[in-house]
């Protein structure tokens, strides 16, 4: 997991500006032997019903972005 982190890292300038400033660089929650790139919805509004289509999206960037970078 940290090898590849560090690959996909080493082109972040080249993806950065699309997954936006919300996305972090950082060990994954309760594990710290794991790495992770993603960002953290802090109490999201579970009742709004256009929340599953935005994490669905998001899903989407960040698939599109981190996946070429990760080979």
């Amino acid at each position: 997991n940290t090898a590849v982190n560090d690959r996909v890292l080493t082109t972040e300038t080249a993806w950065r500006h699309l997954l936006r400033a919300e996305t972090e660089a950082a060990i994954f929650f309760g594990a710290e032997n794991w790495r992770r790139i993603s960002e953290a919805w802090i109490e999201p509004d579970l009742e709004d019903t256009d929340l599953a289509f935005e994490v669905a999206s998001r899903l989407v960037d960040y698939v599109s972005v981190i996946e070429p970078a990760r080979s």
